[in-house]
Parts: structure tokens; sequence; C-alpha cells
């Protein structure tokens, strides 16, 4: 629930400073572009208004407050889910995303060790043809 509360004020505080960008790049450019210049002009002036809108939200508290405890309930629904994913395989015999990881791990560090092996055993063998 509070995951859901957190993720609608991030993207209403998106959409709020979005909006409020537009409509000042739309104030202070209210022809339609003609010419190369007037489409530059104009894109200077939206990418001005819009950094400076954007970094003024993402500076602020309200939101850096609201996007920590958005990202605080995200880890915490991913890890609940981790917890019931980890249920359901072992209730089907079926082993967990941890077991998996160890067993890749595993055979990354059996994969080095053979090549590094193998390495020895090329050398090994120039050194007994000379």
């Amino acid at each position: 629930m509070s995951f859901n509360q957190y993720i609608t004020e991030y993207y209403k505080q998106l959409s709020n400073t979005w909006g409020e960008a537009q409509k000042k790049v739309n104030y202070k450019s209210p022809k339609i572009p003609q010419d190369v210049e007037q489409i530059e002009a104009f894109k200077r002036i939206w990418i001005d208004i819009f950094d400076n809108d954007f970094t003024e939200l993402f500076d602020s508290n309200k939101f850096g407050e609201n996007y920590g405890n958005l990202v605080s309930k995200e880890l915490e629904l991913t890890k609940h889910w981790n917890n019931i994913t980890n249920i359901i395989l072992q209730s089907v015999n079926l082993p967990s995303k941890e077991e998996v990881d160890e067993v890749y791990k595993e055979i990354h560090s059996l994969k080095k060790r053979v090549s590094k092996l193998e390495l020895e055993l090329i050398k090994d063998k120039r050194k007994n043809a000379k």
C-alpha cells in the first residue's frame, strides 16, 4: 500500500513539473517556429526551462524524501516477493535463486581454474618440446 502511495506521489511530482515547465515554454515561445533559427531558439528555451525546473524538483526535500521512501518500500517489496518465490520453489522441490546463484558461482570458479590449468599445460608442453 505505501509503495503505491510513494510511486503515485513520484509520478505526480514528475507530471506536475513537466506540465508547469511546458506552460513556461509555451508562454516564452507562443509562435510556431518557421525556420531553423527559430527552431534552435525554441529548443534552447525548452532545454533551459526543463533543465531548471527538473533540477529544482530533484533538489527539493519533498522529492528526495518521497524518492527515498519509494526506494525503501520497493526494496521491501522485492524482498517479500523473493521470499514468496522461494517458498513456492521449495514447495515444488526446485532450487531457490540463492542455490542457483551458488551453482553459477561455482561453475564460474571451475571455468577459471580449468582455463588456468590449460594454460599451464600448454606452457609445460612448450618447455618439454624444447
